[in-house]
């Protein structure tokens, strides 16, 4: 049976298996290929999760001083973001099997030469991952602006599908 869904207003298909209150909703072309992306990293990468306390004031003392004439030259604020994404990158350099994926099938595993790093964006349609391609070949001003550009046109819903 199909019903108007309170989120989208678009029509929902209910699944009437053995869970009845299970509601199927159709995914867009964007979700779709967000599903696939997220499920071959799952299927081939090792998932590291770690927590460290790091002293962020360094790093705030400079955004605080840089602040104004940061906003001046670029035209949008600095965040910590960029700071965050650099410090990736240099750990990436010097982990590279972190940044690896397997092959099961064939017992290979694919050390990867260039660094992607992705970007979680809360979107109004929920969540989005917009991706810095080449992101070791960019200074921390090329990181920065990669990342607000993305960001930005992930919010004003203008990304395009090479973006993620």
């Amino acid at each position: 049976r199909k019903e108007k869904t309170p989120a989208s207003g678009k029509e929902a298909v209910s699944y009437s298996g053995p869970q009845k209150d299970v509601e199927v909703i159709p995914m867009n072309n964007m979700r779709r290929s967000i599903a696939r992306h997220m499920r071959t990293s799952l299927d081939t990468s090792a998932h590291v999760y770690s927590v460290t306390e790091v002293d962020m004031s360094a790093v705030a003392n400079y955004k605080e001083a840089h602040a104004g004439e940061f906003l001046q030259q670029e035209d949008f604020k600095l965040t910590y973001t960029p700071f965050i994404i650099d410090a990736s990158i240099k750990a990436l350099k010097d982990f590279p099997m972190v940044n690896s994926s397997v092959d099961i099938e064939s017992g290979e595993i694919y050390q990867k030469k260039s660094i992607n790093v992705g970007l979680a964006v809360a979107i109004e349609k929920g969540l989005i991952v917009p991706v810095i391609k080449n992101a070791d070949e960019r200074n921390f001003l090329g990181v920065a602006r990669e990342a607000y550009r993305l960001i930005s046109r992930a919010r004003d819903n203008k990304l395009d599908p090479d973006d993620v």
